[in-house]
């Protein structure tokens, strides 16, 4: 089987370079638009089940609440184990996913489950159930300056929306301002003057201020929820709610007997950024959300907003911008620049985790173009020139491939997903170097250089398939590490055995046809006589290095069971240091 698809490849350069050509482009492209974030996506396994029971005490609630719900959900399939708290006036449990559960069916499973309990107390209200997912933060904006709580919430709350609208992103989270409450301040005197009581005041408000469920319309296309809502979330609305009509006709509201006011609940919480007073914007990602393009959006937004200049990009991109394409970022800038803020208020960006994917990133393409070039003035000091080239390509295209790999099975570019590329650099070129240096001793011997490339590539074929099979199987017993850390882990195995059958496959197909294809315009160019005389200095050193390596050699495989004896030596002794420390 490997002889035929090797002769068809020898045979078909054309197909071959069309095969390389793709595996750049896709690959290149896979490189431009695959997600990057800090760390690898983790499978949500946690459903949590809420239900407030306003007044009722932590035994109450166990016994007609938790206990009914916990024995009502443990035999669904899926289930591994379940957590519950019970506090005064809320009853919470959260139930853990075996690894492999079908998470959609088991909160649905467990919903239906629930909706059947029909004897939980009457003041209970209905249970929540919804499903714990993992949220990464990518960055957060402080929203600081002289101004009051109520004005800084305000324009806290102006600032999300505008991120909610103008970037897109729906996910925020607003930290460091109080939760706002109505006051109400009735007047005793009034009170009796109209002969009312405070619990006239008090229904009042409840019969106005409601929010009730209406049922359900089911139609053919979908069912529709109706609900009544009636609540009153401002002081002007609340000091118009009739308490009681007059025989005459007159209305008493509630403004008419006391004070009421927007204000905040009372507790002690302060947010300071530069010394002035501050809230926090946090921002999380979506699942398939890229890390570093949010900060970029987030970051032109404020800058936009403050009126400063538009944050450095690449050169492709400000030269796509002006070409007149203006990208998502800087369309943001200008429609953020369009609405400045109030000279008080100013922003800033803190917590930013999208630096350390670029820091990772950075270490990525640094390595990879080191090694590249390492790698390549290795090979030109010891290999045919056009040898080295082709060997080094695989190098990249092993890379390109992997990425491929990566976006296609939904994996993103993290921490751990580059670890792996960056481990595999060094693993990629063996493979391609007993090929090519097998393919261009056969040429060299005067051997036609198709032949050459099939019967060299088939002499070392064995060895080398078992060769990467191996150092797969080195990484394969990290897929089988079982919880958060598994989750967290087998990403590096897939990575880096992706990037070796990548290079395995260029190695076995590629490369013996371009060597075969290229191979001989050089030996037309230059004969053997004069090869030999143009060999560089440093591979004569190499040449003269082999007859002492020889002799070396000779003598520790004669002593084979000394040789043994030393290394076993030498290796306890490091262990033994290395328990010490």
């Amino acid at each position: 089987m490997l002889r035929k698809l090797l002769q068809y490849a020898i045979d078909n350069p054309v197909m071959a370079n069309i095969v390389t050509l793709a595996l750049v482009g896709f690959g290149l492209y896979s490189a431009f638009t695959i997600v990057r974030n800090l760390l690898p996506e983790m499978r949500p396994r946690m459903v949590s089940i809420v239900t407030k029971y306003p007044g009722g005490s932590p035994e109450d609630i166990e016994r007609g609440v938790t206990e009914k719900i916990e024995d009502k959900i443990e035999d669904i399939d899926g289930i591994d184990k379940i957590y519950s708290t019970t506090i005064e006036g809320l009853s919470s449990v959260r139930v853990e996913l075996k690894r492999k559960a079908d998470i959609d069916r088991v909160v649905n499973d467990i919903k239906n489950a629930v909706d059947t309990i029909d004897d939980f107390p009457d003041e209970a209200k209905e249970p929540m159930v919804s499903r714990l997912d993992l949220k990464w933060n990518v960055l957060a904006v402080a929203v600081y300056g002289d101004m009051n709580d109520k004005e800084l919430k305000r324009q806290t709350e102006h600032i999300e929306d505008e991120i909610h609208r103008i970037i897109g992103l729906t996910d925020t989270q607003v930290f460091g301002v109080r939760d706002e409450q109505i006051n109400i301040e009735i007047s005793q005197a009034k009170l009796q003057a109209y002969h009312l009581g405070l619990l006239d005041i008090v229904n009042a408000v409840k019969q106005i201020n409601l929010d009730l469920p209406g049922g359900m319309i089911r139609t053919k296309g979908e069912n529709l929820s109706v609900r009544t809502l009636g609540e009153r979330r401002r002081a002007e609305a609340i000091r118009k709610i009739i308490v009681r009509a007059t025989p005459d006709g007159k209305m008493i509201t509630i403004g008419q007997l006391g004070r009421v006011d927007d204000g905040f609940v009372d507790n002690d919480l302060y947010g300071r950024f530069m010394g002035k007073p501050a809230a926090s914007i946090m921002i999380f990602r979506a699942t398939d959300q890229d890390a570093i393009r949010i900060a970029e959006k987030v970051r032109a937004y404020l800058a936009g907003k403050m009126g400063l200049p538009p944050p450095k990009r690449s050169w492709l991109y400000q030269l796509i911008d002006d070409l007149g394409y203006p990208s998502q970022v800087k369309q943001i800038y200008r429609q953020a620049r369009r609405r400045p803020l109030k000279p008080n208020v100013k922003l800033a960006v803190y917590d930013d985790v999208s630096k350390y994917v670029k820091d990772r990133l950075d270490l990525l393409k640094r390595n990879g173009k080191w090694g590249l070039l390492l790698v390549f003035l290795s090979l030109l000091i010891f290999l045919n020139r056009w040898v080295a080239f082709w060997v080094m390509s695989g190098l990249l295209l092993s890379m390109l491939g992997a990425l491929i790999i990566i976006k296609q099975i939904g994996l993103t570019l993290n921490l751990v997903s580059m670890f792996g590329l960056i481990v595999s650099l060094g693993l990629l070129v063996d493979d391609a170097i007993v090929i090519g240096e097998s393919i261009f001793r056969r040429t060299e011997s005067g051997e036609d250089p198709k032949l050459a490339a099939l019967n060299g590539t088939q002499e070392v074929a064995v060895p080398v398939v078992i060769a990467v099979l191996t150092t797969i199987c080195a990484f394969v017993p990290l897929t089988m590490i079982k919880g958060r850390i598994g989750d967290f882990i087998r990403i590096l195995p897939i990575v880096a055995s992706a990037a070796l059958l990548i290079s395995l496959a260029e190695a076995l197909l590629l490369l013996p046809s371009h060597l075969a294809e290229f191979l001989p315009g050089y030996f037309k160019s230059a004969n053997r006589q004069k090869s030999e005389k143009t060999k560089s200095s440093i591979f004569n050193i190499y040449e003269k290095l082999l007859e002492p390596y020889s002799k070396l050699l000779q003598t520790v495989m004669h002593h084979r069971y000394v040789t043994f004896a030393i290394a076993l030596s030498v290796l306890t002794i490091c262990v033994s240091l290395q328990a010490e420390e």
